[in-house]
Formats: structure tokens, C-alpha cells, sequence
């Protein structure tokens, strides 16, 4: 095979594993708290990468939001980026909210790896504490009724135009499954 046909292989093998994770692996118990009652810390405070807070529920209702945890060194988390900046200038795609957070709080590394997107619907946020992924954790914990596991990154939280979680997964999703 040639390099082509090998890349385009690896690409089909990927996005079918991705299928699976969404569809098994992470599905909500049906023992465990619904989608409607997880709400913890449900209106952070997001702080983009210029210094400008939003409330992650009461400034972007009536739009859907797809919120995507990770680190600066992460593969997962880069890849996940450039699907998101590629979704957010799809027509499709253009009321939803994107929301790329930095889980380990060290703002200038993470502003180093990602920068901005030059979209409206994407931000990029990141602080100089664990306020994020304090947050995903209570969320992912909740969703899932996990322990203090290790996990793949990155997180991703999808809320509806309400502001309800819909969906909490860990590690390489298909991002338009989750929309």
C-alpha cells in the first residue's frame, strides 16, 4: 500500500473506534442520575484566553454547547480542536457554542498551543487554576458514577440549548455524533 491508502486505512479504522466509544462505552447507567439532575457548578464562570468571563449557562441559552476538556500536551485534545474549529465554520454548526477549556490550569502554555480560533462560536479558556477540570470532574463523576479513575482525555460535556448535560464521554469521540 501506498502512503495515501494507508493514511485513508488509519482513518476509517479511527473514526469506527470513535463510533463505538460513543455508542458503548460511556452511555448514561440507567442507575445513575439522569441528564436533567447534573448540574454541578453548571454556570462557571469561562474566562477566554483575552481575559473576558461568560457564564457558561445564562450567556449562551438557547444555543447548544459542546464543551471540550484538555491539556496543551495531549494528542487527543489537539485533534479534537481542529475538529471543533473545522465544525464551527460548517453552516451546520453555526448555533453551536464551542468551548475549548484547559484542564490543568497553566494559561500560558495553553494559549501557546492553541492561540484563539477567529470564530464567534469557539473559545478557547483557560485560568491559572483547576477550576476546569474541578468542573468536569463533578460532571463526568455524576454522569457516570466513577471514581477517582484515570481517564483518556479529552473530556467532552454536550448541553443542550437549555443548558442541560446530554452527554459526558472521556477520550477520542466523533464530535458531530455528539451534536
Amino acid at each position: 500500500m501506498n502512503e495515501k491508502s494507508d493514511a485513508a486505512v488509519c482513518r476509517h479504522i479511527f473514526c469506527a473506534i470513535l463510533c463505538l466509544l460513543v455508542i458503548f462505552p460511556y452511555s448514561l447507567d440507567p442507575d445513575s442520575a439522569t441528564a436533567a439532575e447534573v448540574n454541578p457548578m453548571n454556570n462557571i464562570t469561562i474566562r477566554d484566553l483575552s481575559g473576558h468571563n461568560t457564564k457558561l449557562i445564562d450567556d449562551y441559552q438557547g444555543h447548544p454547547r459542546l464543551i471540550i476538556g484538555g491539556r496543551p500536551s495531549c494528542g487527543n485534545t489537539a485533534s479534537a480542536v481542529r475538529t471543533v474549529l473545522g465544525l464551527a465554520s460548517s453552516p451546520l454548526y453555526k448555533n453551536v457554542q464551542f468551548f475549548i477549556l484547559d484542564i490543568d490550569g497553566d494559561k500560558a502554555a495553553f494559549q501557546q498551543a492553541y492561540g484563539t480560533s477567529g470564530s464567534t462560536n469557539v473559545t478557547f479558556a483557560s485560568t491559572n487554576d483547576p477550576t476546569y477540570n474541578t468542573w468536569f470532574w463533578s460532571v463526568y463523576r455524576r454522569m457516570n458514577q466513577a471514581s477517582d479513575q484515570s481517564i483518556m482525555l479529552p473530556f467532552t460535556v454536550a448541553m443542550d440549548t437549555q443548558g442541560s448535560v446530554v452527554s459526558v464521554t472521556a477520550g477520542p469521540q466523533n464530535l458531530e455524533f455528539l451534536m
